[in-house]
């Protein structure tokens, strides 16, 4: 089986299109979500709460929008399962999953470049 599809922003992120630009050249036709991802479902209980707050804080930054809501809400609530100790091993496999496509696994985060923002330069102007 092939490996899951990623998204458009985790591509960019990682640097894989300017990489290999000819298996990428469609990125900018992907839907982009326009909406930050919100506030968390009022329905959680503390445990999951919790675990949103968590998952938002260390999840980097422009990865969750809007239309990631069910995902993040998926993995927020299996998390919350998981420190009570009661997951099964397809729900694990889920929660392990679930996290690695947004960018949460070691290996991921590995691929993941950021660009530094440029720093002033004050003889720039000279």
């Amino acid at each position: 089986m092939g490996r899951p599809r990623q998204a458009a922003q985790i591509i960019k992120l990682k640097g894989a299109h300017k990489v290999n630009p000819g298996r990428y050249k469609n990125l900018d036709n992907e839907p982009q979500p326009t909406k930050p991802l919100g506030k968390m479902p009022g329905y959680f209980n503390e445990d999951e709460a919790a675990c949103w707050n968590e998952l938002v804080e260390m999840t980097p930054a422009g990865v969750l929008f809007n239309a990631d809501r069910w995902v993040v809400e998926t993995a927020c609530r299996l998390m919350a399962k998981f420190r009570q100790d009661w997951l099964s091993g397809a729900e694990f496999s889920q929660l392990v999953a679930l996290m690695s496509r947004m960018g949460l696994s070691p290996a991921d985060r590995s691929k993941i470049k950021v660009e530094k923002p440029k720093e002033d330069n004050p003889f720039d102007g000279m």
